[in-house]
């Protein structure tokens, strides 16, 4: 004369083993997306990081190239300058003497 009571408790452990098998299914799938969100931000850094010290080595290469067209323009006056000027913007372009 139990009632029931060995189904109940049998029914209620079945459910929170089922339970317990789901939080660690979501915990587990809540770290890997946490992960795989950790890796692509570190991945969108790396990558960023890259472009910068590429970006940093084309203007240096450039403030090295205009160091070095102004010291040659400086060194011979008497020789045409190769860049253009724009006037009043219609594109008329003429050499600079």
């Amino acid at each position: 004369m139990n009632d029931g009571w060995d189904e109940k408790i049998s029914s209620f452990k079945i459910l929170k083993d089922h339970s317990k098998k789901s939080i660690l299914k979501m915990l587990t799938s809540y770290t890997n997306n946490i992960l795989l969100t950790l890796g692509f931000a570190l991945g969108i850094v790396r990558v960023q990081y890259r472009l910068s010290i590429c970006f940093y080595l084309v203007t240096v290469c450039l403030l090295v190239s205009q160091v070095f067209i102004g010291t040659a323009a400086k060194r011979s006056p008497e020789k045409l300058d190769l860049f253009l000027i724009f006037h009043h913007g219609r594109g008329n372009a003429q050499m600079i003497k």
